[in-house]
């Protein structure tokens, strides 16, 4: 599966371990996250996967991942936004979160999560593997799914959304947003 960066609360890496491992003892780890606006100032979605291992079926950003030892926060976001949807576009950091969420089953994220965001127009091409289905949401109407459904959501996306929402309305190259 994998292994991913251990860090400790400060950012600093600390060594490595197997992804799932990691989820399982609730280890906090490194994560990139990539969030997309289309010109029309609404938020991508992704469904998960049937297959993955947790959070299956469930709305999320468009995509995730934890850097592997050596890549950088940015090249990750890149890479992981090519595997799962075939887009590329410029990406930009947008903020860091630190979390401890359990997302089901006997896995906890504990994370420090860099999030980056771009503006694209592009069609996914879904990895089948990653994703089963995509929308495209406005601010308001993404607000108000999650306050009525919250269960259809993942639980990272949930915890995430209100610093994502206030960041993205803040960030002056977003006046256009639809809230």
């Amino acid at each position: 599966m994998g292994d991913v960066i251990l860090i400790g609360h400060n950012d600093c890496e600390t060594g490595i371990a197997e992804k799932l491992y990691t989820h399982k003892k609730c280890i906090l780890h490194r994560a990139v996250y990539v969030y997309i606006y289309n010109s029309n100032g609404e938020l991508f979605l992704q469904k998960k996967a049937l297959g993955k291992y947790y959070s299956l079926v469930l709305w999320s950003n468009i995509s995730c991942t934890h850097p592997f030892p050596g890549e950088s926060n940015l090249s990750a976001a890149n890479r992981r936004l090519r595997e799962e949807m075939g887009i590329e576009c410029p990406l930009s950091k947008l903020l860091k979160i630190y979390y401890n969420v359990y997302v089901g089953g006997d896995l906890t994220e504990h994370e420090i999560a860099h999030i980056f965001y771009g503006v694209s127009d592009d069609e996914p091409v879904l990895n089948s593997l990653e994703a089963m289905s995509y929308k495209y949401v406005s601010l308001t109407e993404l607000s108000s799914e999650i306050k009525f459904n919250n269960d259809a959501f993942s639980r990272w996306f949930i915890y995430c959304f209100p610093y994502i929402k206030n960041a993205f309305l803040n960030e002056s190259n977003y006046t256009n947003l639809s809230i």
